[in-house]
């Protein structure tokens, strides 16, 4: 069975793994072999300076190597479907993705009128949904209920009730950045308490001085998330995606999915394969020479 997994985490993890290595994995199955997937969530890392950050090239990886601190998040890893029927083993919940996301739009522009759908490019949009800018990805939640674009949802499945009552407030609180009438950056007091809630929900930023900066990319969405421009007090009894829904007036589904414990195979047996005959050239022969290829 084989795993995809993001090349800029084969490189953040020193090359440790790379294409076919063999890995003993929690679930379905006992073990897999990995393989580059580049349109899966890449890694999410702390560097030094303070600053978060996802890594979406092995390039942007090998050269930020040194600088990191803290792996945050290694990673998604595709695991097909067949897999799981192959193993009988029950499917487990996804994370909210691109592919689901896109999907749920189609099927409500399909059931919206033309006046609607005008000011959208969904051809665009449906060619590469994880290109979606912030502020066309909420403009589209608000027009048509669908949930906010997985790539401005955070996991916030791993927060508790306080730390989302304290983001809220900060979050009011917060000075906003703007190019025209078009939020660009969010400026937070930097504290240790908001500082670690960021990190635990994986929130691309930047610290600068006292600060903590939330850039164009994501500053928009996150402050419409936490309720910067709703007056509402939702009921904290219920739960975080309940909340959060709560306060900004767009559904917010689950990021987070399954996590899946892996480890390297018995790299203490790795060892060159010789072929019996110990053969100079190999060529292709197709289907020739029967069930030897002889």
């Amino acid at each position: 069975m084989g795993r995809g997994i993001h090349p800029a985490t084969m490189f953040l993890l020193d090359n440790f793994i790379a294409v076919g290595t063999q890995l003993k994995i929690e679930r379905p199955g006992k073990s897999a072999e990995s393989f580059a997937v580049d349109s899966i969530e890449g890694p999410i890392v702390k560097l030094f300076s303070g600053e978060v950050k996802q890594l979406d090239s092995p390039l942007e990886a090998q050269t930020i190597r040194e600088s990191v601190e803290k792996i945050l998040f290694l990673g998604d890893m595709l695991v097909s479907l067949g897999d799981f029927r192959k193993t009988a083993h029950p499917l487990v919940p996804a994370g909210y993705c691109e592919e689901w996301w896109s999907l749920e739009l189609k099927k409500a522009v399909k059931n919206a009128g033309k006046e609607k759908t005008a000011a959208f490019d969904f051809e665009k949009i449906f060619q590469n949904p994880r290109q979606v800018d912030c502020f066309t990805a909420t403009e589209l939640s608000i027009q048509f209920g669908v949930p906010l674009h997985p790539k401005f949802t955070h996991f916030y499945g791993q927060m508790k009730k306080d730390d989302i009552k304290i983001a809220a407030q900060e979050v009011q609180k917060a000075k906003k950045g703007f190019e025209g009438d078009k939020i660009v950056l969010a400026r937070f007091e930097k504290t240790a308490e908001l500082k670690s809630i960021f990190e635990k929900i994986c929130l691309p930023h930047k610290v600068f001085e006292n600060e903590i900066l939330v850039e164009e990319q994501f500053a928009y969405p996150f402050l419409k998330t936490f309720g910067a421009f709703s007056k509402s007090e939702p009921d904290y009894s219920m739960g975080n995606l309940e909340i959060l829904s709560a306060l900004c007036g767009i559904e917010i589904r689950e990021k987070e999915g399954t996590f899946i414990g892996a480890r390297m195979g018995r790299p203490e047996q790795a060892k060159p394969r010789k072929m019996v005959g110990n053969p100079n050239v190999l060529f292709p022969i197709g289907i020739s020479g029967g069930s030897t290829r002889s």
